[in-house]
């Protein structure tokens, strides 16, 4: 038999087994290809998200003669342009076990953690869901919303950008579930470490939330959340923060627990609230948090710091908010026009070290003023955003941030603008 005879009869064994035990794939939205049972699946997922930033640093930042926070000389170059996020997904299912594989490559790769984001695989227990590996806490409403579907472009003071400061992933145990009306979330795991050192800390946490109206433009949503995390040596420092001024805007330090007793064990309690709802077009929602710092300042004695934000977004072109209950958090919406859909959003968010005192250091700090005792430490924010949503994969964003911090006798007041073009898939 010649070569053209072998490779036609090749072809056609192929053709044939192919034909008997196809797997249909299906491209809506993603690449997806699942057996016809259903018992094996595979999707293939992505987004890109380019920005573009500009930061307006204040000259009158200033505390007696010192500059400090967007004052300071060496914070003057914060523009330009980057990859915010790049990431490639895997997720699907294999012998009743989900699996998901999300990696950035936009990300600073971390010690211990490279650039993973979520990482886990899962089976249903009881009602619910188990899942093992690294995934988000369950820790608020607006943490647990996905970056393709956030509404402004930076996630508020309450999430890990602000009072759980770097501790978005964690690692260990999980389970989620939900009902027609209530979702909950409790996770047991480790704090990512640093340097590379298995030595970790602690957190444990839970999350409930009640949605007794849940449809498209008619939603209400309450929730309540709780976390304590304890640090080791080299874990992520329990602290909190105020990012203010966007992603390249000035981070003030509220508190860190443990830092009054010259080591970085500490532990950090969170309370933390959340109410959402949608009528038509119009959505709101509010979180706050109280983090308890221990041993947070001299003495030793503890700190109590507070976040909150209020948050409102109105679809000019009438669309309307989606509701997912499996996280409990808003996603994007169904563009119903051919040129797209357009969202104003507004947020006020605040911060504060409510147990600032002249007589010890609390802990706050700002770029250009070392941590010490102030009598005021806190910091606010309005942002201004309007999306478009070209397609339910394409969307740009404009955000602008007013804002201020005051640290003892000083303020600062920068202003920033910044762009997003996002593809998602």
């Amino acid at each position: 038999m010649n070569n053209t005879l072998k490779y036609a009869a090749l072809a056609a064994f192929i053709g044939a087994t192919g034909a008997a035990h196809a797997d249909p794939a299906e491209t809506k939205g993603g690449i997806k290809i699942k057996t016809d049972d259903g018992r094996f699946e595979a999707t293939v997922g992505g987004r890109i998200q380019f920005d573009y930033y500009s930061f307006s640093e204040d000259d009158g930042a200033l505390i007696g003669s010192t500059a400090f926070g967007s004052g300071v000389a060496a914070n003057d170059n914060r523009g330009g342009a980057a990859f915010r996020r790049a990431y490639l997904t895997l997720t699907g299912k294999a012998y009743g076990w989900d699996y998901k594989f999300e990696n950035d490559f936009a990300g600073t790769p971390g010690a211990g953690g490279g650039t993973f984001r979520e990482m886990w695989i899962g089976t249903k227990v009881g009602p619910g869901k188990l899942m093992i590996g690294q995934h988000k806490g369950f820790r608020g409403m607006e943490e647990l919303a996905s970056s393709n579907e956030i509404t402004l472009m930076e996630r508020p003071n309450t999430t890990a950008t602000g009072i759980y400061n770097g501790r978005q992933f964690l690692r260990g145990l999980f389970y989620k579930g939900n009902t027609d009306s209530f979702g909950y979330g409790i996770h047991a795991t480790t704090l990512t470490g640093e340097a590379g050192d298995p030595t970790e800390g602690t957190s444990f946490g839970a999350r409930a939330y009640w949605f007794p109206m849940s449809d498209d433009g008619q939603t209400l949503h309450l929730g309540l959340a709780y976390s304590t995390d304890r640090e080791d040596t080299n874990s992520k420092n329990a602290a909190a923060v105020f990012q203010y001024g966007g992603r390249r805007g000035i981070s003030l330090g509220l508190a860190g627990a443990g830092t009054a007793n010259g080591s970085t064990f500490g532990t950090q309690n969170t309370i933390h609230g959340e109410i959402a709802g949608s009528l038509g077009s119009f959505t709101a929602q509010a979180e706050y948090a109280v983090a308890s710092m221990q041993d947070a300042y001299a003495g030793p004695s503890d700190a109590d710091v507070t976040a909150y934000y209020v948050q409102a977004s109105y679809f000019v072109t009438g669309e309307k908010k989606v509701y997912k209950k499996d996280r409990g958090a808003f996603g994007s919406p169904k563009p119903i026009n051919s040129y797209g859909a357009v969202e104003l959003v507004a947020r006020y968010e605040a911060s504060e070290n409510s147990e600032t005192t002249t007589g010890a250091a609390n802990g706050c700090s700002l770029t250009g003023v070392a941590a010490g005792s102030y009598q005021t430490c806190e910091g606010s924010q309005i942002t201004l955003g309007a999306n478009w949503y070209v397609n339910p994969n394409v969307r740009f964003m404009l955000n602008y941030y007013l804002a201020e911090a005051d640290v003892g006798a000083g303020k600062d007041q920068p202003e920033a603008i910044s762009m997003r073009a996002q593809f998602g898939f």
